[in-house]
């Protein structure tokens, strides 16, 4: 018999979502009058507790929970009945229980009968139905298998899947019947590689949620009323649009900061859904439904990873489950095993392979093994029969080996009558066409201070790091520390500043976690930001500008038959408003040690300030004239001592502005009131024959040219880019390669001394 047998009106259908769509199909077209009810065993628990936002923001308030705590806490809620004197954790959360009860629904079940399938229940779930007909489907045990394939390595497992799967095929094999069972997500890009390779498209999720998009990015950053009027206006990916205008909807009625960390948390929960893709191997799991004319592989039949291998770390432990009537990690254990072997023994053409290693660590045969009692195969030699691409690259492989290290691999007798022209390499970019480059950014691109800065470095390292992506970004204890620095900062100078609350509020919502060492110094250096902002505050005494801006985001269309945005974010705008024009000064922090020099932006290359003028021009203000623009040098430890100055005085000299001030001593002196021997801008002093020689100045001419020399680097980087001219040309500057300086990429791109592309001293020196 099978679950159609069972299915009757008025049903109540429990069973994985992996298999919900199959058998909804199965049922339409067997039964299609029938009224049943499909649910997970998940979301049926759910429904007897059922919350909203409301219950979540009521914790959140009142007992000052993070979102995530607050969530956890009406999760477990739905598990307690009674008071158990002996359980103060238990107590605690009954009591929350009952203060949300109010703001909670719960659902009865009025279903004649319950189907179960794919799931075992509890004694918690039997209460939950109870007085209910339950029928639970078991897999059916019809097939044994006797063998399972060991490989040394996940490439030489991966590499004998595929070399399979091509003889499948060969034999007429539908694609879209072969599957991969229970693949965990370290085996994604090694399967997408080998795939390419063998010209065999394998249907791998996508990981990315709506948070890590630069959509959701920008909606976070800019909460308001508004935001979503921007967002249309900015980006032209619809999809992401209306997902992120769902989230946004959803707490329409709440003041939108209120409500921050749980929009971020539904945009971090919510994944990009793909669209299948069809005639192609796909993933599935071992909840899925399987038939005889399937043709399923296992990979990855570790220790620890098939079956996983529950722990006492729940939220309640093993001895709080017993009492609730849940599963403890024992039984959870017990239940897996039985489920996998039930799986496995229900399949009728199935290959079980596992690795001895990957790069990172060393494994073993999964311990379902001794229930089992497979033959373990040793040694297979893959076929290499079916992609002359793949076979090429295995061979360069084995004679890097054989040349580097003296290791003769077997592969190099199997695929010897390949002529691979072997250490000859040609680095050059070959170009993609422009209709692959746009439908690859999807229409829209976003450039800004530190893209620009890369692709005119070199036009080949902002492909790979902007275009590909391939230096995935890695939060470190610096750019958190930067990034704590700048956001105290941002907050420091408004009225109801609270510098404790601020530094340990940004300290909570960060994600890194730091060692002992690293909190040591992140408490230490409270007071170096302190001092910071204390000698900030003294700076304001000698400036005659009156109000500021922070974190200001400024957008620049610079869209041609794309959508293309220019966007940067200016630390600290410092501006007085007075007849009828406006004194503006920009501020920059900074933690390192940034090149001061604006000759350069001739070769677009260190163009922050100069980019920071050219956003300021959209500001809203009357009629503006530039006082300044300045780095201010914060976390800077190179202190060089002399016997005039203090310590403080040092470091306070430290901390003034670095940067370019305007010449025009009617601009100056509305600015700064110490400009003859100023206190806030380092060299900044008058002599008898005017300025002193180490004074940066710049009069209203060469800002303006300053601009408009941005503008024009901006739009040529635009062009190119659009155009897909991404060629190795890595920029040397007066004799010093800036081109691969701090590269990541430099393993990559292989460049030549002919790629090379010298610049400096001549004025009409290319770029591209």
């Amino acid at each position: 018999m099978t679950y159609l047998d069972y299915l009757t009106d008025n049903t109540l259908f429990i069973l994985p979502n992996d298999i919900k769509e199959d058998v909804i199909l199965e049922v339409t077209k067997e039964k299609p009058l029938m009224s049943i009810k499909y649910i997970t065993l998940e979301n049926l628990r759910k429904s007897f507790f059922e919350y909203d936002e409301k219950a979540i923001l009521f914790l959140m308030e009142k007992y000052g929970l993070k979102y995530e705590v607050a969530k956890i806490y009406l999760d477990n809620m739905l598990y307690l009945k009674e008071v158990d004197s002996n359980n103060t954790k238990l107590n605690n959360l009954l009591k929350l229980k009952n203060e949300v009860k109010n703001l909670v629904k719960v659902k009865k079940i009025n279903f004649k009968n319950i189907v179960v399938y794919g799931y075992n229940l509890s004694n918690f779930d039997l209460e939950l139905l109870t007085n209910k007909k339950i029928t639970t489907i078991k897999e059916k045990c019809k097939y044994i298998h006797d063998s399972v394939y060991e490989f040394k390595t996940i490439n030489e497992e991966v590499e004998f899947v595929f070399d399979k799967i091509a003889e499948l095929i060969k034999q007429g094999i539908d694609i879209n019947k072969i599957k991969l069972m229970g693949v965990t997500n370290n085996y994604y890009s090694i399967l997408k590689r080998v795939g390419y390779f063998y010209n065999i498209p394998i249907d791998i999720p996508n990981d990315t949620n709506f948070y890590q998009t630069t959509i959701g990015k920008y909606f976070i950053d800019n909460l308001s009323e508004n935001v979503i009027e921007e967002i249309k206006k900015r980006f032209n990916n619809q999809d992401i649009i209306n997902k992120v205008i769902d989230i946004y909807n959803k707490y329409i009625e709440y003041d939108i900061n209120d409500v921050k960390d749980l929009i971020i948390y539904d945009l971090k929960h919510t994944k990009i859904k793909d669209r299948e893709l069809k005639n192609s191997v796909k993933l599935i799991s071992f909840d899925s439904k399987v038939d005889d004319y399937d043709h399923i592989f296992i990979l990855g039949f570790n220790y620890g990873v098939i079956p996983i291998i529950y722990k006492d770390e729940d939220f309640f432990n093993d001895e709080e489950k017993a009492k609730l009537g849940l599963f403890t990690s024992n039984e959870l254990n017990k239940l897996e095993k039985v489920k996998i072997i039930n799986k496995i023994n229900s399949i009728k053409n199935l290959y079980i392979t596992y690795k001895l290693q990957d790069n990172k660590e060393k494994y073993l045969i999964s311990n379902l093994n001794e229930d089992l009692n497979l033959k373990i195969i040793k040694n297979y030699k893959t076929n290499f029969k079916h992609s002359d691409f793949y076979n090429k690259i295995v061979l360069t492989n084995s004679l890097d080996k054989l040349i580097k290290y003296g290791v003769k691999e077997e592969n190099l007798v199997y695929l010897n009558n390949y002529d691979l022209n072997y250490r000859k390499y040609d680095n050059k970019y070959n170009k993609i066409e422009k209709e692959d480059l746009l439908k690859y950014l999807n229409n829209n691109l976003l450039l800004s201070y530190s893209s620009i800065d890369n692709y005119y470095k070199c036009s080949f390292r902002y492909y790979l790091n902007n275009i590909l992506k391939i230096n995935k970004f890695e939060e470190t204890y610096q750019t958190v520390l930067g990034s704590l620095f700048h956001y105290v900062l941002s907050k420091a100078f408004n009225d109801e500043f609270d510098f404790e609350k601020e530094y340990q509020t940004f300290l909570d919502n960060q994600e890194y976690q730091f060692n002992h060492k690293e909190k040591f110094f992140v408490e230490k250096l409270k007071n170096e930001l302190k001092f910071i902002i204390e000698t900030i505050k003294k700076q304001y005494q000698s400036l005659n500008l009156n109000k500021a801006l922070y974190e200001q985001k400024i957008f620049i269309d610079k869209s041609t038959n794309i959508k293309v945005t220019f966007m940067g974010v200016i630390d600290k705008i410092l501006y007085k408003e007075e007849d009828n024009q406006t004194i503006l000064c920009i501020i920059d922090y900074k933690t390192g040690n940034p090149i001061l020099d604006i000759d350069n932006t001739k070769y677009g290359l260190e163009m922050q300030l100069p980019i920071y003028l050219y956003l300021s021009k959209e500001l809203k203000f009357k009629n503006i004239k530039i006082a300044g623009f300045y780095l201010q040098k914060i976390l800077n430890n190179e202190i060089n001592r002399d016997n005039n100055h203090s310590y403080v005085e040092l470091k306070e000299n430290n901390l003034k502005l670095q940067g370019y001030t305007n010449e025009n001593l009617d601009i100056l002196e509305k600015f700064d009131k110490t400009y003859e021997n100023s206190q806030v801008i380092k060299s900044l002093k008058t002599t008898s024959n005017g300025f002193s020689h180490y004074a940066k100045m710049i009069n209203d001419e060469e800002i303006d040219k300053l601009i408009e020399t941005v503008d024009e680097k901006i739009n040529f980087a635009r062009d190119n880019i659009l155009n897909g001219s991404f060629a190795i040309n890595p920029k040397r500057l007066d004799g010093e390669n800036i081109g691969c300086l701090y590269c990541p990429f430099i393993d990559i791109c292989y460049y030549q001394e002919k790629d090379i592309v010298d610049i400096g001293g001549d004025d009409n020196a290319s770029v591209d």
